[in-house]
């Protein structure tokens, strides 16, 4: 009967485990280091963590390089659209109802001038108010129509003479039995009434 083989690492029979003892080539000796608190003697402790990984702060200084490199020009990039997009949105329809305020205002002055024109034609006529026909720029103004009015008044909707007419900036002209009287209506947006006259 044979003796068993002694475990590796362990000295063989007969040897004393003296100094200097060296185990045989090939055989493994496991390592054994000094118990670590909470540990039972003999346990291999952890390794030991390998260095070379970046600090902290170097971590923190390359995030904020990408966000001002990358992150930064981006969003001013995309910035100015927002802003113009935010403005004409918040903006615009005041300006539409500040336009449409100052129209409807320069209709009423200007439906207010052709009155001051017809009045001026009554008083060199009897006191009778024209026909419909000559209250227009031809018939009432200053080239061609006697000088009622020194400049005929402009549609402040397209830009072009007051015409008669419903539409925005154009007038209704009705003179009264025999010309004695008269009604002038002047018109705003969608056709909507801003004056009646006298």
């Amino acid at each position: 009967m044979y003796a068993s083989a002694p475990p590796p690492g362990a000295a063989p029979p007969g040897y004393a485990a003296a100094a200097g003892y060296a185990a045989p080539p090939g055989d493994v000796q496991p390592q054994i280091y000094a118990p670590v608190a909470g540990q039972p003697a003999g346990a291999a402790s952890p390794p030991a963590a390998q260095g070379g990984g970046l600090p902290g702060w170097a971590i923190a200084l390359i995030i904020a390089g990408v966000v001002l490199l990358v992150v930064v020009p981006v969003l001013l990039f995309i910035a100015p659209f927002y802003f113009v997009s935010s403005v004409v949105e918040n903006v615009a329809p005041i300006i539409n109802e500040q336009i449409d305020k100052a129209n409807e205002s320069a209709a009423r002055s200007n439906v207010r001038a052709i009155e001051v024109g017809l009045q001026t034609w009554a008083v060199d006529h009897k006191g009778t108010y024209p026909a419909a026909i000559r209250v227009t720029a031809e018939g009432l103004g200053a080239t061609d129509g006697g000088g009622y009015l020194e400049s005929w008044p402009s549609n402040p909707y397209d830009g072009g003479p007051m015409t008669q007419g419903t539409a925005p900036g154009q007038f209704t002209y009705v003179r009264g039995s025999q010309g004695e009287s008269f009604t002038l209506i002047g018109y705003g947006q969608n056709g909507t009434v801003l004056i009646t006259l006298p």
